[in-house]
């Protein structure tokens, strides 16, 4: 009678360890399942952030050109006092100090560079179209002469080594423009399922799906020439 008892047990005891070992392979095959999903949900919802940042920023150069008679702000100035770059016109905007830390609408939650220290201090994102907002020149162009401001990009994700300075005063490789083609150009950023986030001058945010998309198709989004100006 011990005998059975004894070998009863020791059924249970294995039957247990099957059924544990069951269940921790289904839960390995569930999480494998789960976690593509998860991260594609949390790569969307940075993707919300970064857009919603860019509409912002968009926002904050169109209140500067109903400011300024319609022109659009420099990339960056040559002479004078104050802000110098169109980063420190939309700080304005913002209303930071010009010491402020809160610069967070300047970076995009799915860009994962740090923060320089020293002479190099805030992250930037995002870079600026420079056929419209000059760079070392005392020209500005005026916001009407885009043609297709829907199509035009003027802000758009952009993975360089891009820094502004605590004062916002000065800035570094922080336009683009005049890209020949989007295959040969590996700095730009994308980072979102692909696509790299857009804004335009009409206020909405799109996005493009890049390399495939090559910019010499419509030399209107990024280049003074052809048919986006008067």
């Amino acid at each position: 009678m011990l005998h059975t008892s004894s070998l009863k047990r020791k059924t249970v005891c294995r039957f247990t360890l099957i059924e544990l070992l069951v269940v921790i392979a289904i839960i390995a095959i569930l999480a494998g399942m789960l976690l593509p999903a998860l991260n594609h949900a949390k790569n969307m919802a940075r993707s919300t952030a970064c857009t919603n940042k860019i509409k912002q920023l968009v926002l904050y150069l169109n209140n500067y050109s109903d400011d300024y008679n319609d022109y659009m702000p420099l990339s960056r100035m040559k002479n004078g006092t104050g802000p110098k770059t169109w980063m420190g016109k939309v700080n304005n905007y913002l209303k930071l100090s010009q010491t402020g830390t809160d610069k967070s609408v300047f970076t995009c939650p799915s860009d994962k560079r740090t923060k320089k220290d020293g002479y190099f201090g805030y992250m930037l994102s995002y870079r600026a179209n420079i056929n419209d907002f000059k760079y070392d020149s005392d020209e500005r162009y005026k916001r009407n002469t885009i043609r297709k401001p829907s199509e035009h990009i003027w802000l758009m994700d952009h993975e360089t080594d891009v820094f502004f300075d605590s004062s916002t005063t000065a800035a570094y490789n922080y336009g683009w423009g005049n890209l020949p083609n989007q295959e040969t150009c590996p700095e730009t950023m994308v980072k979102h399922n692909l696509k790299s986030n857009t804004g335009h001058p009409d206020g909405h945010v799109g996005w493009v799906k890049l390399p495939t998309r090559p910019c010499s198709k419509k030399l209107y989004w990024w280049t003074r020439t052809g048919s986006r100006y008067k």
